[in-house]
């Protein structure tokens, strides 16, 4: 049966619990009373939760320690994007266009512009999207997209040799 907060914890012969040789050994102070911090020492080192603490528990859960794949699938997609936007920048200085509108308002503020704002983006996502790996279909959705962006870059590879040759 559980026991309120308020009940004793002290056994029915008044003895703490674990013995009288060993008395409390809990900590008295509630690490509740602060709010659990933004970043720490393990959201970036040595994160302790790898998966679900109880059984049945496995999805839609927070971990701190990430699995391989989708760091793999995390790092891989942010390598291809870096990628598509040197070839985007490789196209247009041979006289193409770029397709994305939104793409195209940043590139006319600037290349740089146009890599910062790329890069933070799909960034970004990609964060939520690690954060969130224990979620119903986050790992397809990563899938996915590497998927995408590999057949992307197949496309970039395909327009340098046939339409600019020499580019490579």
């Amino acid at each position: 049966m559980f026991r309120s907060s308020r009940e004793s914890t002290s056994s029915p012969s008044g003895q703490p619990p674990g013995g009288p040789q060993f008395g409390e050994r809990r900590d008295q102070t509630d690490r509740r009373r602060r709010k659990t911090p933004l970043l720490s020492r393990y959201t970036w080192f040595r994160g302790r939760r790898r998966g679900a603490r109880r059984d049945g528990e496995s999805r839609g859960i927070y971990v701190d320690r990430y699995d391989g794949r989708v760091v793999a699938l995390f790092v891989a997609i942010l390598v291809l994007n870096v990628l598509d936007a040197y070839f985007t920048l490789a196209f247009i200085q041979q006289g193409g266009k770029e397709a994305n509108p939104v793409a195209q308002a940043f590139l006319d503020l600037g290349e740089l512009p146009f890599l910062l704002v790329k890069s933070a983006v799909i960034g970004l996502c990609l964060l939520v999207l690690v954060v969130h790996q224990t979620f119903y279909s986050v790992p397809r959705i990563l899938t996915a997209i590497f998927a995408f962006y590999g057949l992307l870059l197949l496309y970039h590879l395909a327009l340098q040799i046939v339409v600019i040759p020499g580019v490579i």
